[in-house]
């Protein structure tokens, strides 16, 4: 393994400074852009440590990769009324002896978009309390993708370690090779 680049049973891992890492971490990206799949590439790439940026934005961005990412679209009142007028016409079904099933749950869905918003928004904030001040206390940050893994430390004396593990056997071997050839 080139430079201090050490293999592990399912990847690679650095120890150095900041900017050793950095490009180290670079270096990975060019590695999995072969052995993994473009989502995975995409997000590593964001996540990464980068030369020009402080350890304080790898806080940041382990904890947007690891909030929940479903989002709920509401229209706020307008979900309401909607939601009105399908019960109005859900009573107007039953009055004609018709099946109202398909009103009551669509004016039930609608009505409840506003709550579940709001409900999922204070659970993100919550979320990102939890992770940024319990789960990221010790300066451990990590990422984790379909195909590939990272995690990174820091200790005391300012040196941190990069640990990229890779799931399919195949990605492994195209990136161990990497650093084995370089």
């Amino acid at each position: 393994m080139a430079d201090n680049v050490e293999e592990t049973n399912s990847g690679v891992k650095k120890k150095g400074e900041w900017k050793e890492i950095a490009e180290f971490s670079e270096e990975v990206e060019e590695a999995v852009k072969d052995a993994a799949d473009e989502q995975s590439v995409k997000e590593f790439e964001e996540w990464r440590p980068k030369e020009e940026e402080a350890e304080n934005n790898m806080k940041r961005k382990t904890v947007e990769k690891a909030l929940v990412k479903k989002k709920i679209a509401t229209k706020g009142k307008e979900d309401f009324k909607e939601a009105s007028e399908k019960a109005l016409e859900a009573t107007k079904k039953v009055t004609t002896g018709q099946n109202p099933s398909k009103e009551i749950n669509q004016a039930s869905e609608t009505a409840m978009r506003p709550f579940a918003a709001t409900v999922l928004g204070a659970f993100r904030r919550f979320e990102t309390l939890v992770y940024s001040k319990i789960i990221l206390r010790g300066k451990r940050y990590y990422l984790d993708t379909e195909e590939l893994s990272a995690d990174m430390k820091s200790n005391r004396s300012g040196e941190y370690e990069l640990d990229v593990n890779v799931n399919s056997d195949k990605s492994r071997r195209k990136l161990k090779e990497k650093f084995k050839n370089a």
